[in-house]
């Protein structure tokens, strides 16, 4: 999926080089997924915390917030997701939701 972003992006890269990458100084390679650097990253991120959600949690994130960012990335942030996997808000809003997510 990573290294796909490069190519589907193609479309709108030029937009969000002026408007959206531009606006906060970010420069055009930003754009850039090299499957490689991807496939290190992980290895350092489960060399060095275990996990992602190791990782995320050592940068002071709390389980509500990886619950959130999991919901979201599960397509509930836009509708997006299919009717039957969309939540109607992130877990642990909801009661008796458990927070903890593994990645």
């Amino acid at each position: 999926d990573y290294a796909l972003s490069e190519k589907c992006l193609v479309p709108v890269r030029r937009r969000m080089e002026l408007l959206d990458m531009g606006a906060v100084g970010l420069p055009p390679a930003f754009c850039e997924s090299p499957a490689p650097v991807m496939l290190n990253l992980l290895r350092h991120i489960r060399a060095n915390y275990g996990s992602v959600h190791g990782y995320l949690r050592s940068a002071g994130l709390s389980d509500q917030e990886l619950a959130t960012i999991a919901w979201c990335l599960r397509g509930n942030f836009c509708g997006i997701a299919p009717p039957h996997t969309r939540l109607s808000q992130p877990p642990g809003l909801a009661s008796n939701s458990s927070a903890h997510v593994n990645f």
